[in-house]
C-alpha cells in the first residue's frame, strides 16, 4: 500500500507543477511574438502533464487506464523536451537554463516510467477511491 493520500502529496505530481510553474515564468521572458508562437504550446504541455497526473491519479483502480496516462504524461514530457531545445535555438533560453529544465522534464518521463512499470503496485480498489462507500449506483 503506498502512502500517499493525495494526488497533491505524489512526488510527480510535485516535480510536474514545479515544472509548469518555471517554465511558465522562463515563457513571459520571451519576446511577444516568441510567447504566441512558442510559449503557448511550452506551456500549455507542462499544464496537460499536470492534468494527465491527476487523470491517472484517479485511474489508478483501473491499472490499464492508469497505466496509459502515465504513458501519455512521458510523451507529453519529451514534447516539452522539443519545444526547450527550440527555445534554445532560437535564442529565447541560455543554454543552461535549457538545460536545467531538459533535465527536469527527463527525470519527469523517468520517474512516470519507473511508475508505469509498477503500475499494479499503485492500483487501489474503486470503492476507496471512492471513500470507501462503494458503488452506490448498484443498489
Amino acid at each position: 500500500m503506498n502512502l500517499v493520500a493525495q494526488v497533491q502529496e505524489w512526488s510527480v505530481y510535485q516535480l510536474a507543477m514545479d515544472g509548469a510553474i518555471q517554465v511558465f515564468r522562463v515563457v513571459q521572458q520571451f519576446p511577444p511574438v516568441a510567447r504566441n508562437e512558442m510559449g503557448q504550446p511550452m506551456v500549455g504541455s507542462t499544464r496537460g502533464i499536470c492534468l494527465r497526473l491527476v487523470e491517472a491519479w484517479f485511474r489508478r483502480w483501473q491499472v490499464e487506464g492508469f497505466g496509459a496516462r502515465l504513458s501519455g504524461v512521458a510523451a507529453e514530457a519529451s514534447k516539452v523536451q522539443v519545444w526547450v531545445e527550440l527555445a534554445i535555438a532560437h535564442g529565447y533560453l541560455t543554454a543552461k537554463r535549457g538545460e536545467e529544465l531538459y533535465g527536469l522534464y527527463g527525470e519527469l518521463a523517468a520517474e512516470v516510467m519507473r511508475l508505469r512499470q509498477r503500475a499494479v503496485g499503485w492500483a487501489v480498489p474503486l470503492d476507496e477511491l471512492n471513500g470507501g462507500e462503494g458503488d452506490e449506483s448498484a443498489e
